[in-house]
């Protein structure tokens, strides 16, 4: 199209259009308002009254891609060169030749109006007049339609049309009730109510006691109920007390002391009053019963008249016998008070006397006269008290009390004769041999002699078997003296050891005797000495230091090999063992030698590691009568790559391949990924450079589209946040959990609406699968559902003639806001490639039914990631962009496969005949095309070089992809337990995990992965293996979700590549890091032993563990 008008000369509407501005402007100037307006029309008509220009004068006019030059041009522009309001802007306006102006307009809502100029047309970067948003009496300013809450507001630098709207409110106010003291307020305080509106009604409620008099503002309605407010309303509740008359009378025989007559508070306590008795009266009680006296009445709520009550005073006499007599006569006597009473007599037991009263009195009988009070008198009595003295004789001494003083019938303390050194006790003097002695009930005085004599021992010595004695036994010995000397002569063959009291003196004299001895001289045979001991890799159980004697036998000692190691013979020669050494004649010392070795029993896995770079051992023993086969994986767990070398001494023939493979290629979609997380970790939380789309190009929030709706979006897939490209696109379909878009610059032959239809469930089902296994987005669009973009920008990043390519993207950067990433979205989207039949972009051929197809599977990895992106920018954690996050990705695909493969769930050990037969066969098959075999695919080239192709690696590939995801399900089945929650758990946790990569994977699994990484290699060979059993069907060396020997089976066999070490043979590899191993068999004759050497070529310090299963 051209940008300037077809004739030579301005057209009348253009004309007309000038002098009416040039109106405008001079009525504004007569506003004071204009000037600019003004001058503007002024400049407008002179430039259409000089244009009289044609065609071909303004193309000459106009330089190289001038403003006059044909050219295609925008909706909305000129083309041609206009005069702005000051004179010199030149810019795109509305066709005219003028500057882009922008409608302005403001309008009150209900309650206020507007103050100032409600509809303006603004020129592109001024400011519009000031407006202030201005309540009525009843209403208040609250804020204006776009968020803006200051009244009165100016918009700068205008670069859209704006229509706002002010927002009013009703003015509200409070109504408080309070109670004053003696009452409470029924009801609800405060209350906020609308101006003009009633409140709810509230009653001032009296406390017992109290009366309701008033409310603060003077009103005495009650219940009250304020209506039409128009103001806040702050009233107390006023109450006043209740009295009582409160009196206090005497009866006969006493008085009142305190105020008998009292006017009391209802509540409030009476004053203290006391009924004062006459002499000879007592107190008996209020006529209210009540005995208190004093007496005050508390908390008074009735009248009170109550008078005191007297009666005359008795008193108690009361008398009681003491220890060792009785009374006789009235012991309990009630007398008027100077009265007097009976008379009463203390009457002493046998061996007692009568000593006086407990008030001194001595008088016996007493009779108590002329009585005014009570009394309580007891009678003493007193026993007969006799003397005990014991001494000790020559020879002794006494312990106890030698002088006591004890009463008539009662015992004595004990006492004790004790005999000097060389002393012993005879008898007291009284003859009595009891010692220690206690007199028991004693009627008498007494006085005892201790009687004591020198000791005398006995000495007795005999000889026992082996031997005879000489000298005296036995001897007869006074207490301190010495015995005469006796010898124990052995007899042939024998020596002497010892006595039996352990001395092994000979002669002995026994010195300074001072008890009997009774000792027996010890003879033994001639012995010898037998050692036993383990050399390095054992030791011994048993006696391992023997004393034998001369020709007996010796006890069994056992050589017993440390782990990793076996006996081979004692130092001797011999191989017996246990070993029992039988009629010894002399001494012996031998050592077990034992070898390095390992006897593993069936199914057996032994394990171990090189931690530096010198060549490691490790003998394995056969001791069946068959030949026994092993199977050798070791693992480079290190980050660096490494050549190890396996070597082995002692083994049987054994042929097979030595297989090496390569290392596969870098992912392309990987190293996309990876770019794409680095421009959000650069941008997230930050205000970086870059342009947003004019018109805006994101996702609209908090609506769910309909069919039809048209939306525009940044559909430029770089990884940049500064430039975009707009797309737009139509609603085609829109499901419980995804929208799917069309752009509308699509190559021909695109999706029908039944497609659309048949998309809609398929991708609905997928997504709801993969959010219940691995979490929900953010939703940060506010739709609770996906957006899927079907556009050709997919296609264009295929060079052409090139098949294999992403058929569906997402880009991270999308759920940053226009702040942080000006190209954002604003969304959950995923980009999908558009079918392309004719090859229009690129000469690439897309068909519709392979468009169909990939999508669903491509989407669903895609959603992983975003699952994982969107959970980190939450939390403000990292994305993660390793094989972490590309394995949890490449999970997703189980979710939706275990969603369409009916009645198939993880943990059932799928085989190839669960997939292909039964009534779910078709459905189930279909699933794992769609979704599974590319998994396989890429697990494939895996497992036919494991030794190239790392598990974790830095820059994954798709054989490391496989291997990840291979390693994922083995975790997440080992995690478990059996248990689908359980394993749900595991996966979520990666998603939300705070760090990326193998940190993250090692604080799920709440271990360092190094030990799992190692069995999960052997798990490569053992699971679901014949020969393995229960090994590969259980614990650490199976995958129990799937049956990859089986499902392989389907699909060409089971790739894993397995070596073999002939009789002494050796391989050395290179080691991918984290994960590279190699699967070794060899086999070991019955009876003999294997020695496997395992060296680290390139790494000082590597991290290589091996492990070693029998398989038979």
């Amino acid at each position: 199209m051209t940008c300037l008008p077809g004739t030579g000369g301005p057209s009348l509407g253009l004309l007309l259009l000038g002098f009416g501005l040039l109106a405008i402007g001079f009525a504004l100037v007569a506003r004071k308002r204009g000037i600019r307006a003004m001058w503007a029309s002024l400049v407008v008509v002179a430039m259409l009254t000089v244009s009289t220009l044609s065609t071909t004068d303004a193309h000459a006019a106009d330089g190289p891609n001038g403003a006059g030059t044909s050219q295609d041009c925008p909706p909305g522009t000129g083309g041609g060169t206009g005069s702005g309001d000051d004179g010199g802007d030149t810019g795109s306006g509305d066709g005219d030749g003028t500057t882009t102006r922008y409608d302005v307009t403001y309008a009150p809502g209900v309650g206020g109006t507007i103050d100032g100029d409600t509809s303006q047309r603004v020129r592109a970067g001024r400011d519009a007049t000031p407006v202030t948003a201005v309540p009525d009496a009843s209403h208040r300013f609250t804020e204006w339609s776009d968020g803006v809450t200051t009244a009165l507001r100016q918009d700068r630098d205008v670069e859209a049309d704006i229509n706002v709207t002010a927002q009013f409110a009703l003015r509200q106010y409070t109504l408080t009730y309070t109670a004053g003291p003696g009452g409470t307020v029924g009801g609800t305080s405060p209350q906020t109510v609308d101006h003009g509106t009633d409140g709810t009604t509230v009653t001032a409620v009296p406390n017992p006691g109290s009366t309701f008099v008033r409310w603060s503002d003077g009103s005495t309605t009650n219940p009250r109920t304020d209506e039409a407010v128009t103001a806040d309303v702050e009233v107390t509740a006023e109450f006043t007390t209740i009295t009582y008359d409160v009196t206090y009378a005497a009866g006969p025989g006493g008085s009142i002391t305190g105020d008998a007559d009292q006017t009391v508070a209802h509540g409030s306590d009476a004053a203290t009053v006391t009924a004062v008795p006459d002499t000879g009266h007592r107190f008996v009680q209020w006529s209210d019963s009540s005995t208190t006296n004093p007496r005050t009445d508390a908390a008074v709520v009735a009248d009170i008249s109550v008078t005191a009550e007297f009666a005359l005073i008795t008193y108690r006499l009361q008398y009681s016998a003491g220890t060792g007599g009785s009374l006789t006569g009235d012991d309990d006597q009630s007398v008027d008070h100077g009265s007097d009473g009976t008379a009463v007599t203390a009457v002493p037991d046998e061996g007692h006397e009568f000593l006086r009263w407990s008030d001194g009195s001595t008088t016996n009988p007493r009779t108590d006269t002329n009585v005014t009070a009570d009394a309580s008198i007891a009678a003493v009595f007193e026993i007969n008290e006799y003397a005990l003295t014991y001494a000790a004789g020559t020879g002794g001494t006494l312990t106890g009390t030698a002088s006591q003083t004890v009463e008539h019938g009662s015992d004595g303390t004990a006492v004790t004769a004790v005999p000097d050194t060389g002393h012993r006790f005879v008898q007291w003097s009284d003859g009595s041999t009891t010692n220690p002695r206690t007199d028991t009930n004693v009627t008498g005085d007494l006085s005892v002699t201790a009687e004591f004599a020198v000791l005398e021992y006995t000495l007795t010595y005999s000889a026992g078997a082996g031997g005879t004695l000489g000298g005296t036994t036995p001897q007869t010995v006074e207490h301190g003296s010495d015995g005469t000397a006796v010898t124990a002569v052995p007899d042939t063959g024998h020596r002497f050891v010892q006595w039996s009291d352990g001395s092994t003196a000979n002669p002995r004299t026994d010195t300074d005797v001072v008890a009997d001895v009774s000792v027996t001289a010890q003879f033994a045979v001639l012995s010898h000495r037998l050692q036993y001991a383990a050399d390095t890799g054992g030791s011994i159980t048993g006696d391992a230091d023997q004393t034998v004697d001369h020709g007996t036998d010796g006890t069994a000692v056992t050589a017993v090999p440390d782990t990793g190691h076996r006996f081979v013979q004692w130092s001797d020669g011999s191989t017996t063992n246990p070993r029992t050494d039988t009629a010894v004649v002399a001494d012996l010392s031998v050592t077990a030698e034992f070898e390095e070795s390992e006897v593993l029993p069936l199914h057996g896995v032994y394990a171990d590691e090189l931690t530096d770079d010198t060549a490691e051992s490790v003998s394995f023993h056969n001791p069946g009568a068959a030949e026994a086969e092993y199977l050798l994986v070791p693992t480079n767990t290190g980050s660096q790559q490494n050549q190890v070398s396996v070597g082995i001494t002692g083994n049987a023939p054994l042929t097979g391949a030595d297989p090496g493979g390569s290392a596969a290629l870098a992912d392309p979609h990987s190293a996309d990924r990876r770019d794409a997380v680095a421009l959000v970790e650069a941008r997230r939380g930050g205000v970086g450079p870059g342009t947003p789309l004019v018109p805006p190009a994101q996702l609209a929030s908090g609506a769910v589209p309909a069919l039809g709706d048209s939306m525009r979006l940044n559909g430029n897939l770089n990884h940049s946040c500064a430039t975009g490209t707009a797309i737009t696109g139509t609603v085609q379909g829109v499901g419980s959990r995804v929208v799917i878009v069309t752009d509308d610059n699509n190559p021909v032959g695109g999706f029908s609406t039944v497609d659309y239809d048949d998309l809609v469930e398929t991708l609905d089902l997928a997504v709801a699968s993969v959010t219940d296994a691995l979490g929900d987005t953010s939703d940060i669009d506010q739709n609770d559902r996906v957006v899927v973009v079907v556009t050709a920008e997919i296609n264009k990043l295929a060079p052409p003639a090139t098949t294999a390519t992403d058929m569906v993207l997402s880009r991270p950067r999308d759920l940053l806001d226009q702040v942080e990433c000006p190209t954002s979205n604003v969304g959950e989207v995923f980009y999908a490639m558009a079918p392309d039949p004719t090859g229009a972009v690129n000469s690439n051929i897309r068909t519709l039914s392979f468009v169909k197809t990939a999508i669903p599977r491509d989407l669903t990895h895609e959603l992983g990631h975003q699952i994982v992106d969107a959970a980190r920018l939450d939390a403000g954690t990292p994305l993660d962009s390793t094989w972490l996050g590309e394995a949890i990705a490449d999970i997703a695909l189980d979710a939706v496969f275990y969603a369409n493969a009916v009645g198939l769930t993880p943990l059932q050990d799928i085989t190839l005949s669960d997939l292909t037969t039964g009534p779910n066969a078709s459905r189930r098959v279909a699933a794992f095309n769609t979704y599974i075999n590319a998994n396989y695919t890429r697990y494939r080239p895996w497992l036919q070089a494991p030794t190239r192709n790392p598990v974790f690696a830095a820059t994954p590939s798709p054989a490391s992809r496989g291997g990840a995801w291979a390693f994922l399900n083995y975790a997440a089945d080992r995690i478990a337990g059996g248990s689908l929650p359980a394993r749900t758990a595991f996966l979520k946790s990666l998603v939300t995990g705070s760090t990326t990569g193998t940190p993250a994977l090692a604080s799920a699994l709440g271990a360092s992965p190094t030990t799992w990484l190692e069995q999960f290699a052997v798990s490569a060979y053992t699971d679901d293996q014949t020969d393995a059993a229960a090994l590969g069907t259980t614990g650490p060396y199976a995958i129990l979700s799937w049956n990859f020997r089986s499902v392989f089976s389907g699909l060409g066999g089971y790739p894993l590549a397995v070596a073999a070490l002939d009789a002494g043979g050796s391989m050395t590899s290179t080691y991918a890091p984290t994960g590279g191993s190699r699967h070794i068999r060899f086999v070991v004759a019955a009876g003999s032993t294997a020695t496997i050497t395992v060296t680290s070529l390139d790494v000082t310090n590597p991290s290589v563990g091996y492990r070693v299963v029998r398989l038979r």
